[in-house]
């Protein structure tokens, strides 16, 4: 499609570091791109995404890269390009994911009728409070949120919970909706090869990164608090930020005798297609923004239980399909449920289907859906009426 001066969009993202946010930030500009927008994005170097309405604005900082001084560089240096290039270009939107790249555009717009749509992935003010320098840390976070929707046309969050916390915190702000990720392996065939159940072996998998969040540890102690012993429980993922955590998960198997039973894999490209082959996918983390890794496990039709919180439940939101963190026992109490009644293996199976069903939606979709809402309004600094009603 041809794009023209009305259907402009600029976005930041300093450099490419794999993940869910830049996937789902890649995934927003080539739906717009596809839609006939043409996308501008200011960074580093080229990003990993081609389409012929995405074009690059590079620019070049001196300080060293990761640096304090390398992101204000960073930031003044991209404020100025955007800035310039919104008044040469017509621009009337930008579109960034978090409060940083949030207030860099809303700078940006400053005098002009630009209007900034942010979406954000996590809490990174709840977050800050458990890194080091917290306190600074959480005083800037505190600060580019309430900046941003002070000034910004529109936030969307990542779910529901996360929509009410920004709203409570920023009051009397109300321009703030949610949109969930969606389920994007949902048309990939699995071939669901599963290990035979002559042995009567259940096997429970979970993927994820492994730092104290995503809480594996609780996991493991729940299992060893099991009645049923004819379980293997695989770990898809590694210690990435070098922690420490894997090695304590290493410690704990070995100080509980679990090493025949509990096999980590480390990072796999294919982790999708590993947890297909299994009977059940646990999530025990503490904190998310979005559950991806259950989303892509959804995806498999593999039943499907985790932790209950607000970011969780949301997805299972039937008590047969979450435990309680606080009691390492309740998981336990589930997971020998699911070793001997086959009407629970059967129920849970129903469940997790039924939660596929609602996270299969077109998610580049509602971004556009977003972006021409900036388009018909003046301002937004009202309640709208949210275009997620039927999630």
């Amino acid at each position: 499609m041809d794009t023209n001066n009305n259907k402009q969009v600029m976005s930041f993202y300093y450099r490419h570091k794999p993940g869910g946010f830049t996937t789902r930030l890649y995934k927003a500009w080539m739906g717009l791109a596809n839609s006939g927008y043409k996308v501008t994005y200011i960074a580093t170097e080229k990003l990993p995404v081609e389409h012929k309405n995405i074009h690059a604005q590079l620019i070049s900082c001196k300080s060293r890269d990761g640096s304090a001084l390398f992101w204000l560089e960073y930031f003044f240096r991209t404020v100025f390009v955007a800035r310039k290039m919104a008044k040469k270009n017509n621009d009337q939107r930008f579109l960034v994911f978090s409060f940083f790249y949030g207030a860099l555009a809303v700078l940006a717009s400053f005098g002009t009728k630009v209007k900034t749509l942010v979406f954000i992935r996590g809490d990174d003010l709840h977050d800050s409070q458990f890194k080091s320098y917290a306190s600074i840390r959480t005083t800037i976070h505190r600060l580019l949120e309430r900046f941003c929707i002070r000034y910004s046309a529109l936030v969307v969050a990542t779910n529901k919970d996360m929509m009410k916390v920004l709203k409570e915190r920023n009051k009397p702000y109300t321009h703030i909706d949610y949109l969930p990720n969606n389920i994007v392996n949902a048309d990939q065939h699995y071939d669901q090869k599963k290990p035979s159940k002559k042995d009567g072996i259940f096997r429970f998998v979970t993927t994820s990164v492994l730092n104290e969040r995503k809480n594996i540890l609780y996991a493991l102690q729940a299992m060893t608090r099991m009645q049923n012993t004819n379980w293997e429980y695989y770990i898809v993922g590694a210690d990435v930020e070098e922690t420490g955590y894997g090695q304590s998960i290493e410690n704990f198997t070995n100080q509980h005798a679990l090493n025949k039973k509990v096999k980590m894999l480390g990072w796999q490209k294919n982790a999708s297609e590993i947890v297909s082959q299994y009977d059940l996918f646990i999530l025990p983390t503490t904190m998310e923004g979005s559950p991806n890794a259950l989303l892509e496990a959804l995806g498999t039709h593999i039943s499907c239980m985790g932790s209950d919180i607000p970011e969780v439940a949301e997805l299972l939101d039937d008590s047969q399909m979450v435990f309680d963190l606080s009691d390492p026992q309740s998981l336990a109490n589930k997971l020998d449920l699911f070793c001997s009644d086959h009407s629970y293996r059967e129920k849970l199976a129903q469940l997790s289907l039924k939660t596929r069903q609602r996270y299969v939606f077109d998610w580049e979709g509602r971004v556009i859906d977003f972006v021409e809402r900036l388009e018909v309004s003046e301002s937004l600094t009202e309640p709208q009426p949210s275009i997620n009603t039927e999630i």
